[in-house]
């Protein structure tokens, strides 16, 4: 034979050895990735919702109360605008928050601000259950802030959305004002 012959034949083994190869893991089961849950606050439905009570640590307390569906008034603010979309803007901060972790139950609340929270956040439903969340000290990298649920789970919380609440809740009760329109300015002609 010749050696073009041979070196026709060695290519034509390659080909077919990458084939086979190919074909063959082609032919494996793939597993699907299976996404994992993060962990995250209990959802709250706002039609369940009847009251909520924002405090924070200078003595500031907003009380909303749902008057019937979509209407929120605040006893607090007689005068607040509460319309059932600041809610439910509330509410999707809340139910989407992540859980950076969990600590022990029999961790010393005084160690993570929670003895004197910098607000604390309740929630009352319809069956007259409470929901409420305490809010502490940032972490030592402060990413995020201790938090205490139903006084009953210790959890960190994302530090973006926690610092977010206060102005939501305030903004709930004191809507922005217009802008004032400004008066025409003078016109100053140069003099020659």
């Amino acid at each position: 034979m010749k050696k073009t012959t041979w070196i026709a034949l060695g290519a034509f083994a390659l080909v077919l050895i990458a084939f086979l190869v190919l074909q063959n893991n082609e032919s494996a089961p793939v597993e699907t990735p299976v996404p994992t849950l993060e962990p995250t606050l209990r959802g709250l439905d706002d039609q369940q919702i009847t009251e909520i009570e924002y405090t924070d640590s200078t003595g500031v307390t907003i009380a909303l109360e749902k008057v019937e569906a979509l209407t929120w008034v605040s006893p607090t603010d007689p005068e607040a605008q509460v319309t059932a979309g600041k809610i439910e803007q509330l509410l999707s901060y809340l139910s989407g928050l992540s859980i950076m972790s969990a600590l022990p139950a029999d961790t010393a609340l005084d160690d993570l601000g929670l003895n004197e929270p910098l607000y604390s956040i309740s929630f009352v439903l319809e069956d007259e259950s409470t929901y409420r969340i305490e809010v502490g000290a940032p972490t030592a990298m402060s990413d995020g802030y201790y938090a205490w649920v139903d006084e009953s789970e210790i959890l960190v919380l994302p530090a973006a959305t926690i610092e977010t609440i206060p102005g939501l809740m305030y903004t709930i009760v004191s809507p922005p004002t217009a802008t004032p329109e400004l008066e025409p300015a003078t016109t100053l002609t140069p003099t020659p």
